[in-house]
């Protein structure tokens, strides 16, 4: 189960809370990740369980941080 550390939705305590409940469930945290997960780290994981569900996949991808790129920039075209 993979969880964002900065989605507001979908909490990560939901997804620890949910694993109690699955046999062979694991957790990935995404740190600087919110709701929606579209990483190649995350669907390397994903292919790795599907493919052997009985085997814990490789996760150590998912512990690289990554900079959050903030644009505070205002567009030219912008009329304030």
């Amino acid at each position: 189960m993979a969880s964002d550390g900065l989605d507001p939705v979908r909490p990560v305590r939901y997804a620890i809370e949910a694993l109690k409940h699955l046999e062979n469930g694991y957790g990935i945290i995404f740190q600087d990740d919110s709701h929606a997960l579209f990483n190649s780290c995350f669907f390397q994981i994903t292919e790795e369980f599907y493919n052997d569900p009985s085997q814990k996949p490789n996760t150590d991808c998912s512990s690289i941080r990554k900079p959050i790129e903030w644009n505070l920039s205002v567009s030219s075209q912008r009329k304030i």
